[in-house]
């Protein structure tokens, strides 16, 4: 099923595309597909050709799809045609919008022509209409990006002299936008965002609980003792014996599912090309299994309840993987995240904050720094960064 939605999506990013460029999409989206094999370079210097991700793909055919529409209507027919003037366009179009202060309603911005009247029948207002933020800048500095691949393949087959987006900087992708307390966007400057350590204290409190919910406990301990992401929590799988021998009775296996679980390690992909976790299996303290084993017998209670079939082998289940061989959705491991805080907190904290803060404790109590970090799942280079930069405040989302 996930390959046929990936396929509809690209499919659909073609029917979006004008027709004056459809060809030259087609074409880009043939070289994705293939693993972005420079025609200079011989075969045998290639090696592996490494392929990125289905879903970095359909973002990046969408990307160069808005912004060769966005030409059409700047009357370009041609790749060639397109220079720094029409980029800045595009990066004014996409980081600003129009509002009108007294409705409210957004329209794009048009910076050939002033707009004296607001659009909306309703409002009437004359010369109300303001400048504000429509995108983040990181949010620009990726569809920058995927333009400049597009460019670089564009130049490979000879349809353009240069890059037009060599020389293209977007300042500022480093930083990140809040709002503030007047509802407007406010670019910080790059540092770890976390919440309070009582945040986690609580958490860990209500892990411990006796009438706490078995999945919640456990997501939180995988997210606040391990350090797992959202990816890695749905991918947990349970010891299988048939991985070890066919002829070891179930009672073993059974224990085995009280020592560890495995995480099957991710494929190297283009934009992933080293494996951050090594060990693929993920080890139950024994120190910790004095109050952890009975947290563990209630949700294989609670989940032999749910499974339909005997090959489901993922940790975490629901109705809507308890009769095949799949894992939970992104949405799933959010809604388990999103009650638990709920009930700890009532607010909400996002898996990948309390992560965060769980790290940034780990790092404040371990002689190792952020060393310690690269044991857990992190790469060198976001460990590192737990050592000198600082600390950005997040508070609990209070909207219901």
């Amino acid at each position: 099923r996930s390959s046929y939605l990936h396929e509809n999506g690209l499919r659909r990013s073609l029917q979006r595309s004008s027709a004056i460029f459809l060809s030259q999409i087609s074409d880009f989206q043939q070289w994705l597909l293939s693993g972005m094999v420079n025609p200079n370079v011989k075969e045998a210097q290639l090696g592996q050709a490494l392929t990125i991700a289905p879903r970095t793909m359909i973002v990046r055919i969408n990307a160069v799809t808005r912004f060769l529409n966005f030409c059409v209507t700047h009357n370009t027919e041609s790749l060639a045609q397109i220079g720094p003037s029409l980029i800045a366009k595009y990066q004014e179009a996409m980081l600003w919008q129009l509002e009108c202060k007294e409705c409210h309603k957004r329209i794009p911005l048009e910076s050939q022509r002033s707009i004296e009247r607001c659009s909306n029948g309703e409002c009437g207002g004359i010369n109300s209409y303001i400048r504000i933020r429509r995108l983040t800048r990181g949010s620009l500095v990726t569809a920058i990006s995927h333009l400049r691949t597009f460019f670089d393949w564009a130049e490979l087959r000879g349809l353009v002299t240069s890059n037009p987006l060599t020389t293209i900087v977007c300042g500022g992708s480093k930083a990140f936008t809040i709002r503030n307390e007047r509802g407007e966007m406010v670019e910080i400057a790059r540092a770890i965002r976390r919440y309070d350590d009582s945040v986690v204290e609580k958490h860990c409190a209500y892990i411990v609980a006796p009438d706490t919910d078995p999945e919640e406990a456990l997501v939180l301990y995988f997210i606040i003792f391990h350090l797992l992401t959202n990816w890695e929590l749905r991918n947990l799988r349970i010891p299988s014996p048939a991985k070890d021998d066919p002829h070891v009775p179930l009672t073993s296996s059974h224990a085995r599912q009280f020592e560890y679980l495995e995480l099957p390690l991710r494929q190297l992909l283009r934009g992933r090309r080293s494996v951050i976790r090594e060990e693929s299996k993920i080890m139950f303290p024994r120190k910790a299994l004095v109050w952890l084993r009975p947290i563990l017998e209630r949700y294989y209670e609670k989940r032999a309840t749910i499974v339909k079939v005997a090959h489901q082998q993922h940790f975490l289940v629901g109705e809507g993987n308890a009769r095949c061989h799949k894992p939970v959705t992104k949405l799933y491991v959010a809604d388990i995240m999103r009650r638990a805080s709920l009930k700890v907190l009532g607010g909400v904290v996002t898996a990948s904050g309390l992560r965060t803060t769980a790290a940034d404790i780990f790092m404040q109590h371990s002689d190792r720094r952020g060393a310690i970090l690269t044991m857990m799942g992190y790469s060198a280079l976001a460990a590192t960064r737990f050592n000198y930069l600082e600390r950005f405040s997040l508070q609990t989302n209070k909207t219901p």
